[in-house]
């Protein structure tokens, strides 16, 4: 498994569409990534079925990309996870206050996710855990409302920020005889500048980025292939606005090969956007939000008539039996007429989740 730190350049910003230009992700789904990397793969190589079949296959799986912060005085990143959907030890007799607190709690660390894994218990259909996320617990550091770190990962004072600024930049829609309408508002991210903290007498520098998690079994030359497309990506940018320089990043690969976590356990937690393959996919289910993935024109470039087809997916953070396996989905046209396949990427990438009683 190969943790790749997605380094993003200062003032850079995302559009990661949702349904309409008025919203956008906050982080880089698996399949949005996964599309990206193989039409770039293509444009390179040519080989771009290559790649699909090699997923297919199951030699090569990616989660999404999640926020992270890089300590270079420590050199140390702490990575995030989406926050587990399952029940948490409460503290103190005010449940709605408790609640209100937790929805707010969208990240958390993997030193976080590692102690509510270990304090996991599974009864029937309740999930729960006896590791709390109150304010009470002075194990946790919190950046803003939204992410959650141990203070042995991040050890200053509280910043008291959010690394991820939404931004809604006004729009004229030109090039039409239709005036009625035409202002609309689009919505974009960025990461927010480096921030200098300071603990005692130790100054530290909390740099936000992305990354995310890559599992294959790909020998030396592919890999290297794979990479260097990666890198191009990085150049080309991801996701819509690129020619106006959104979502530019730098991918850093480290040296060496990290073996994934395989030891048993009773449930897994998916890391990636998720399409059951069969019914024993969806029969270890126990936890998911549905969205819609895919639709829209295939564009500029193709036949705008010709739209690709939309199907249901499991966002990050479902929650299930292990033997998860997942699958790619064909969202190509209906119509006759497209000249290629068209994929949105379903497999799942998980990671181990609570702690085998044997």
């Amino acid at each position: 498994m190969l943790p790749i730190l997605l380094r993003v350049p200062s003032g850079s910003r995302f559009h990661l569409g949702k349904t309409d230009v008025d919203d956008t992700s906050l982080y880089i789904h698996s399949d949005t990534l996964f599309s990206a990397w193989v039409n770039m793969f293509q444009w390179m190589y040519g080989s771009g079925q290559e790649m699909i079949g090699t997923a297919r296959a199951g030699r090569f799986r990616l989660s999404s990309a999640f926020p992270c912060i890089e300590i270079p005085e420590l050199n140390r990143v702490v990575r995030f996870l989406p926050r587990p959907d399952i029940a948490y030890r409460q503290e103190g007799s005010d449940e709605v206050k408790n609640r209100k607190v937790l929805k707010k709690i969208q990240w958390v660390s993997e030193g976080v996710y590692a102690r509510i894994s270990a304090g996991l218990s599974v009864n029937g259909n309740h999930i729960g855990t006896s590791y709390s996320l109150q304010k009470s617990n002075k194990d946790l550091i919190r950046l803003g409302k939204s992410f959650l770190a141990l203070t042995t990962e991040i050890p200053v004072g509280e910043p008291g920020f959010s690394f991820l600024e939404t931004l809604e930049l006004p729009k004229v829609t030109v090039h039409t005889d239709d005036k009625t309408g035409s202002l609309y508002q689009e919505a974009s991210f960025r990461l927010t500048e480096p921030v200098r903290v300071q603990t005692g007498t130790t100054e530290m520098t909390l740099v936000p980025a992305f990354y995310f998690l890559l599992d294959h079994q790909l020998e030396t030359p592919e890999l290297n292939r794979y990479l260097a497309a990666l890198r191009m990506l990085g150049d080309e940018g991801i996701g819509g606005n690129r020619s106006t320089g959104c979502g530019k990043f730098s991918p850093v690969v480290p040296n060496d090969f990290q073996q994934k976590p395989d030891r048993t356990s009773p449930l897994v937690f998916c890391l990636s956007v998720l399409s059951p393959k069969d019914e024993g996919d969806f029969g270890r289910l126990l936890r998911y939000d549905l969205f819609i993935r895919g639709g829209g024109s295939l564009g500029r470039f193709g036949n705008q008539d010709l739209h690709r087809k939309q199907a249901r997916f499991c966002k990050e953070g479902a929650i299930g039996r292990p033997g998860i396996d997942g699958r790619l989905v064909d969202l190509s046209p209906a119509q006759s007429g497209n000249d290629h396949p068209v994929f949105r990427n379903g497999i799942a990438f998980t990671i181990p989740f609570g702690v085998s009683e044997s």
